[in-house]
């Protein structure tokens, strides 16, 4: 009797976790009843058909002895193996929560779990591609949808380094890689892009076009890079963009 307890306690716990599971405000919703009473349900066959079945195991009563000296099978045995069988089919079977976020990329949205990791939706008057920019892969790519002149383009890369990330390193890089050029570096400033650090590069070309280059340290080996090339006096013509960035885990 003492066992039988025993897995009602366990499957009290799990009851409990299942029940206790509350959405994190913004980002899980609401885990559906029906859902958390088949995982319940599930759990409790895997908890009672185990128990049963070493319950049948210690007490010998798999193969039990008949009056007239034979021996048969005990059906407690194939009971607890069916239920525990059920139980973890079912809990198997069952969806996973939260879902797995759906992609969805146009030219106005991009929600992936894609590189660059990121969701973004932009707003009026921009569009965006997804794919290959100058050989790098998995590359967004955000274009200003101006009728006429110059516009302005955001790129944003993300990559698992094989190094830990030093964000001051990698920006002493890229400014070094901007003076042969004969651009005006701006002193590094620091920014911060949807709550996390950003250390940022600019530079001035002979024509007046500048270039901004915020780095953002998203992991200790994984980094982005946002890159923005205005024409001439626009220097801020990405903050639109930039205030709409959201990150999240790469393969989410």
């Amino acid at each position: 009797m003492r066992i039988w307890l025993r897995a009602v306690a366990i499957l009290t716990a799990l009851g409990g976790r299942a029940l206790a599971q509350a959405p994190v405000a913004g980002t899980i919703p609401a885990r559906p009843w029906w859902l958390t009473t088949l995982s319940l349900v599930a759990n409790g066959a895997i908890v009672a058909g185990a128990v049963a079945l070493i319950g049948a195991l210690r007490g010998g009563w798999v193969v039990r002895s008949t009056k007239a000296g034979g021996r048969r099978p005990n059906h407690t045995a194939a009971i607890a193996g069916v239920v525990l069988g059920l139980g973890a089919l079912t809990h198997a079977l069952l969806p996973k929560w939260p879902p797995a976020a759906r992609d969805v990329i146009t030219d106005r949205v991009f929600s992936s779990g894609r590189m660059p990791a990121v969701d973004l939706e932009l707003p009026a008057g921009w569009r965006l591609t997804h794919g290959v920019a100058d050989g790098v892969p998995d590359v967004v790519t955000v274009t200003s949808a101006a009728d006429a002149g110059a516009r302005t383009i955001l790129v944003i890369q993300s990559s698992r380094l094989d190094e830990p990330v030093v964000v001051a390193r990698l920006a002493a890089d890229l400014a070094a890689g901007l003076e042969p050029s004969g651009a005006k570096l701006a002193p590094t400033r620091e920014a911060e892009i949807d709550g996390l650090a950003a250390t940022e590069v600019s530079a001035d070309r002979a024509d007046g076009a500048g270039v901004t280059v915020w780095i953002v340290k998203r992991g200790d080996r994984f980094v982005s890079y946002l890159y923005c090339f205005a024409p001439p006096g626009l220097s801020g013509a990405c903050a639109p963009v930039l205030a709409r960035v959201r990150w999240h885990a790469p393969g989410r």
